[in-house]
């Protein structure tokens, strides 16, 4: 039973009762600017389980994006210590009946309080497999994430839970933090967060300036506790500030809360003054006591700078009220004050030292001069130095909309370098951001923002590349058709053909719509490559591995021009032009009669001319000319009649 109470001591968990056999998962996520994460609690602590991933976007498709179970025994062993590996593997070294009989009341302790076992413990819930990081989430969407879990291929139960990634959610700022000084600690309470939250506490020496953390493990709270924490280890004589922090589930710790103050409190015997309040301001402190009821009474007032010595008394008369003003004073300086009463010239033992810090409450000046240079996933900012000797650095802000009363800080510590680099996903190009920056002093005093920077990512996404859903070629002209590309910044459309090795655009002017008309060149023979790609406003353009061959074939015949005829003794003579890239050659047919039959008189030749020899001269004789290209185009020239009568 002992081993069973330091096992579960260790974990820190918090009572919350759970059936064994219970299969309703319970999910927790957060987005942390980047990422989604989201832990789930397993039906059982030490089965094996497999998980399925789901994830729902804006446009209602439900996607898997991820299968998981739990780590191997190798990973656990190296990764967890020896008490949480039991729980994932739980009989791995178990040889004995006794031992399993332990082991198996230990898991069942655990089990009834497996919510808080896996909501506080990261590492246990990632050996568990019940951990997931989301990396491919884009800023101001709303998503929807089902959790299935399976045994053996059986479907055990599901969840499910909405997140949206328009803002981060930090953990909470503490707030109403107070301190009780007693003899033997100091005690602080707080106003609690939600009820899965952790926290930690920092305290330092008064005159220290690095604040150490007092627990190992994140402090768990009971409500019900008079105290949520009790500081025993510390030096009589020494004034202490403590902040506290918030841890959520996921381990992202939130800002530090106000400082408070606190002491080992020392018994005054003989001195009736028992309550000292004090009013403070950049100008004065007012002291207020509990009025004596005696007569005859006055008061001293002491101050220091130390504790315990170095003690001035400031009142040159004795003072009649009990009221004191010290105007005489530094800005951030601690002081001790104590009163001593006074009757018939005899002065009683000092009252219990009171603590006043005077703060600067002046906040440093604007940061000026900044900029902002942006790359491929980042914002790259600077700013001139703020000269101040309690500078603590610098507070970067961020915004979709710069009269927005919601700005969120992206910088989780204070900066200390006039310069920043914000990382964002290369995705996010879309919409334009508003950036400022403050300065900030070792009192938390925050100067007024800088001017607002209004900027944007490049976009350095092209569209995806279209699709050609139509072609065809008709009377020297060629027909394209793709499908539209839905982007929001789509610009318009380019149509490529290749020529030897290079590709060359067809369109003079940016293509609009998704078809596209072209008059094809004269001539134009053999297969060739057209491919249609999307340019958005940005001038990415998509790529150029999709496209469509068409087959070229010439249909055009050549054109016979300037055919002339001569006719010398009983000879004719016969010319002509053609005027096209590929023509190859003709052909001359010669008929005795209009009506009757033609006969090749000349077989194919080059060339353009031909002289039809010795013929009679009393006949009447008719001609047609013949031209080829290299497509084997054919063209007829019209009938010429010759004859040698007068």
């Amino acid at each position: 039973m002992v081993r069973i109470l330091s096992i579960l001591l260790i974990i820190g968990l918090s009572c919350f009762a759970v059936n064994k056999d219970d299969t309703a998962l319970k999910i927790m996520a957060k987005y942390d600017g980047q990422n989604v994460l989201i832990k789930w609690v397993p039906p059982y602590l030490s089965n094996d389980y497999e998980y399925k991933i789901y994830r729902t976007a804006k446009d209602g498709q439900k996607k898997l994006i991820q299968k998981q179970k739990k780590k191997t025994y190798k990973y656990v062993k190296n990764n967890l210590s020896k008490e949480l590996a039991n729980i994932v593997y739980p009989y791995k070294n178990v040889n004995t009946l006794d031992e399993r009989i332990r082991t198996a009341i230990i898991l069942d302790s655990v089990q009834a309080m497996k919510n808080g076992v896996i909501l506080r413990n990261n590492d246990l819930a990632k050996a568990l497999g019940v951990y997931f990081v989301d990396s491919s989430v884009r800023m101001k969407q709303k998503y929807r994430y089902d959790i299935e879990v399976y045994e053996k291929g059986k479907l055990l139960g599901s969840n499910s839970l909405n997140i949206s990634t328009f803002k981060v959610l930090n953990p909470k700022t503490i707030t109403n933090l107070k301190v009780t000084n007693s003899k033997d600690y100091i005690a602080l309470k707080w106003d609690l967060a939600s009820v899965f939250d952790t926290y930690n506490v920092y305290r330092k020496a008064i005159n220290s300036s690095k604040y150490i953390k007092l627990n190992k493990n994140k402090i768990i709270v009971k409500r019900k506790s008079k105290y949520y924490f009790k500081d025993q280890n510390l030096k009589p004589n020494t004034m202490y500030q403590y902040v506290v922090t918030t841890v959520d589930p996921f381990d992202y710790e939130g800002e530090y809360s106000l400082p408070v103050t606190g002491y080992l409190k020392i018994d005054q015997k003989n001195n009736p003054i028992k309550k000292i309040d004090t009013v403070v301001t950049n100008s004065y402190i007012k002291l207020i006591w509990n009025k004596v009821k005696q007569k005859d009474i006055a008061y001293n007032v002491y101050r220091s700078v130390e504790l315990t010595a170095g003690y001035k008394k400031l009142n040159k008369k004795l003072l009649k009220k009990n009221i004191y003003i010290d105007k005489n004073f530094l800005l951030n300086r601690n002081y001790y004050y104590y009163i001593t009463v006074v009757k018939n010239k005899t002065e009683s033992k000092p009252s219990a030292k009171k603590l006043v810090s005077v703060r600067d409450v002046t906040p440093p000046e604007t940061p000026k001069n900044f900029k902002i240079v942006t790359k491929p996933g980042k914002f790259v900012m600077s700013w001139d130095k703020v000269k101040q000797d309690d500078l603590l650095g610098y507070r970067v802000y961020r915004s979709m909309d710069e009269y927005s009363k919601h700005w969120e800080m992206i910088n989780k510590k204070d900066i200390k370098q006039n310069s920043f680099i914000h990382k964002v996903p290369k995705t996010l190009s879309r919409n334009f951001y508003y950036y400022k920056v403050t300065a900030v002093d070792k009192n938390f005093n925050e100067s007024k923002p800088s001017k607002v920077i209004k900027i944007k990512l490049p976009d350095i996404t092209p569209p995806s590349e279209p699709v050609i859903i139509n072609y065809k070629v008709y009377n020297d002209t060629l027909f394209l058709e793709w499908k539209n590309v839905i982007v929001y910044d789509l610009s318009h459309y380019n149509i490529y053909t290749q020529i030897g090795k290079k590709l060359v655009k067809l369109n003079k002017k940016p293509i609009l719509f998704t078809k596209f008309e072209y008059n094809l060149p004269k001539n134009i023979q053999g297969q060739k490559k057209y491919i249609v790609t999307a340019v958005d406003k940005s001038g990415n353009e998509s790529s150029k591995e999709n496209f469509v061959l068409i087959n070229h074939k010439d249909t055009v015949a050549p054109k016979i021009e300037n055919i002339k005829y001569q006719i010398q003794k009983n000879q004719v003579k016969i010319s002509f032009e053609v005027k096209d890239d590929d023509y190859n050659g003709f052909e001359i047919f010669r008929s005795s009669g209009k009506n009757k039959k033609y006969y090749n008189i000349s077989t194919f030749q080059r060339g353009m001319s031909y002289i039809d020899k010795k013929l009679d001269i009393k006949r009447v004789y008719f001609y047609q000319i013949r031209v080829y290209d290299k497509a084997g185009n054919v063209r007829i020239s019209d009938t010429k009649e010759i004859s040698w009568k007068k």
